[in-house]
C-alpha cells in the first residue's frame, strides 16, 4: 500500500507493477487474496485457478482451441470463431459474459463487425457478405464450450456465466416425409405422365 495516496499496488520480480483498485486499509484481506493468486498463477502457469473477474475471455478461448485443436474435425471452423471472438472480446473479463454482452456480440457480429474490425486495424479486406444468426451462434457455442472446459480443469473459481445463444435459424430445406415419399413413389408407379414420357 503507498503510504501516500493509500493505493494498493503489485510487484513483481520482473519489475511490473499494477494497480489493483483498492484503497486503505480497509482492503489488505482483498489485496492479499489477489497477491495469494498471483503467487499461484507464478507457480502454475496457465492451470493456476483465478476468479473471473480477473480472468480474460480470450485466455479461456485461446486454451480451448489450443486443447481441442487436434480433435477436431473442421479446424478451419474452430480457428474462424476464435478469429471471430477475439476483437469483440478482447480486454473483456470473463465476468462480463451475459445475455447483454452476448446479444451485443450477436448484433455486432451479424452487421460485419469481423469484417470492419479487419479493414481498420489489420488493413485487410474481408467478404462483404452478411454473417448470418447461426455463425454467430457458432461462435458463442465455442465460449461457452470454453468456459465448460476451463471450470472442469478446475481453471475458473466459483460458477460460469450463463452464455446466451441466438435463435436458430430455421432450416431452408427439409426432408420429404413418409407420406410424401410414398405418394410420389405411388405417382410414379402408377406412370404417371413424365416429361420423358410425353416430351413435354
Amino acid at each position: 500500500m503507498d503510504p501516500k495516496t493509500k493505493e494498493w499496488r503489485l510487484f513483481k520480480f520482473d519489475g511490473t507493477r499494477r494497480r489493483l483498485g483498492l484503497r486503505g486499509t480497509a482492503a489488505t484481506e482483498a489485496a492479499n487474496a489477489i497477491l495469494r493468486q498471483e503467487m499461484a498463477r507464478e507457480q502454475l502457469g496457465s492451470a493456476a485457478p483465478r476468479s473471473s473477474d480477473t480472468t480474460p475471455v480470450m485466455e479461456i478461448v485461446n486454451r480451448y482451441v489450443a486443447a481441442r485443436m487436434d480433435h477436431v474435425a473442421k479446424r478451419v471452423l474452430l480457428r474462424d470463431a476464435m478469429k471471430a471472438l477475439s476483437p469483440f472480446w478482447t480486454g473483456k473479463t470473463v465476468s462480463e459474459i451475459n445475455r447483454i454482452s452476448c446479444e451485443n456480440y450477436t448484433k455486432w457480429r451479424m452487421s460485419g463487425g469481423v469484417r470492419k474490425f479487419q479493414l481498420h486495424v489489420e488493413g485487410k479486406s474481408a467478404s462483404k457478405e452478411k454473417i448470418s444468426r447461426s455463425t454467430a451462434r457458432r461462435d458463442l457455442v465455442t465460449l461457452k464450450a470454453a468456459l465448460r472446459l476451463a471450470q472442469a480443469d478446475g481453471i475458473l473459481l466459483g460458477g460460469v456465466p450463463h452464455v446466451t445463444l441466438p435463435d436458430e435459424t430455421p432450416a431452408r430445406d427439409r426432408a420429404l416425409s413418409r407420406s410424401e415419399a410414398a405418394m410420389i413413389l405411388h405417382e410414379l408407379w402408377r406412370g404417371a405422365p413424365t416429361k420423358a414420357k410425353d416430351g413435354s
